[in-house]
């Protein structure tokens, strides 16, 4: 069936363009906003999957997740815009962003055998410490600080724009380990196992150093162009990652300077109290090492790799959209006669 089937839809005041995805949680769609004087602006809809709607810890973790988002205000996280309810279903609305995920990115580059500018891996882990630092100093309303550790530090959830901003998305599975942020839930891992901290593959106690580890892996893997931890199992990933032994990034591209190979290995320690104490420290150590190495490693460099990776891919995205806008504008019954004849495409591709 077309996602153009779509256009019928609603939730809440958004009017659906097309399905972006759907996860163990929750589906995702692009949608349209209008409001008085002709105002329009895209947003990306995350509603919660209908037999999860009943459950009581899905349902709780998702607003929870919406809870985090509309506390935290920074230029490197995903913004809410709402957060409702439409058929007894909760949704978020966020900000659409134009781009591609880091792991799109890192795809696109291997497939067109580039290698990632070490200044872009480097501005992209930049901007990432800032993202994560502002969640991790989030606060209470009394000025508590939250203790919040993200969780889910992958490439997939790191959103690189044409114009060279960062986004952090997704903290459905966010833990703050202080405060009452926190509903209780079973001990289930939760996250991509390939980007745990040990720490966490051990359900041990968490804090911020767990995120700044899963950053390590991201720096490690956008640099070299091979995965840390990929294994074929759940259990040689997390064996992997409990070992402690971790190669040099420089072992693989000559062209990482060492004192960027020290901080990397610094991020990845197993002990997490030899790693950086926070994401800020973790940041102000890739500044000085920027400086050091003449690296223009700052949103231009960002912009370049997507500009030269990923046009094409962004290019065909905008014309699916005005695709689907236009046909959105069509009678009801143009929009069921033409859905008998043609066949959508999605604005975005199925991740590898």
């Amino acid at each position: 069936m077309s996602d153009y089937d779509l256009t019928a839809q609603r939730i809440g005041k958004y009017e659906l363009l097309t399905r972006l995805a759907t996860g163990g949680m929750a589906e995702v769609f692009l949608a349209r906003e209008r409001g008085l004087g002709g105002l329009e602006r895209l947003v990306v809809i995350k509603r919660i999957l209908p037999h999860l709607a009943e459950r009581h810890s899905f349902v709780e973790m998702f607003l929870r997740e919406g809870r985090i988002i509309a506390r935290l205000n920074h230029p490197n996280i995903v913004q809410i815009y709402e957060l409702g309810s439409d058929d007894e279903r909760y949704f978020l609305a966020l900000e659409y962003i134009h781009g591609v995920t880091l792991r799109e990115l890192q795809i696109l580059l291997n497939r067109q055998r580039l290698t990632f500018p070490v200044e872009a891996a480097v501005a992209i882990s930049r901007q990432t410490c800032r993202g994560l630092h502002a969640a991790h100093e989030l606060k209470d309303l009394d000025g508590q600080t939250l203790g919040l550790v993200h969780r889910d530090v992958t490439p997939h959830n790191l959103m690189c724009t044409s114009s060279g901003l960062i986004k952090l998305l997704d903290f459905g599975i966010a833990k703050a380990t202080e405060g009452v942020l926190e509903a209780t839930f079973s001990g289930d891992l939760k996250g991509k196992f390939s980007y745990m901290s040990p720490e966490q593959v051990l359900q041990r106690p968490l804090d911020r150093r767990s995120d700044i580890f899963s950053l390590g892996i991201l720096l490690w893997e956008t640099l070299t162009g091979r995965r840390l931890f990929k294994r074929n199992s759940q259990l040689e990933m997390m064996q992997a990652i409990t070992s402690g032994e971790v190669p040099r990034a420089s072992m693989f591209r000559e062209d990482v300077p060492e004192e960027l190979d020290d901080i990397v290995m610094r991020a990845l320690r197993h002990e997490r109290g030899e790693r950086f104490e926070s994401a800020r420290e973790f940041e102000l150590a890739l500044d000085a090492c920027a400086r050091n190495h003449g690296m223009s490693a700052d949103a231009d460099a960002i912009a370049a790799i997507v500009d030269e990776a990923a046009s094409d891919r962004l290019k065909q995205r905008d014309e699916a959209l005005d695709e689907a806008r236009q046909f959105h504008e069509l009678s009801e019954d143009a929009r069921t006669s033409l859905l008998h004849s043609t066949n959508s495409s999605s604005i975005v591709n199925d991740d590898e």
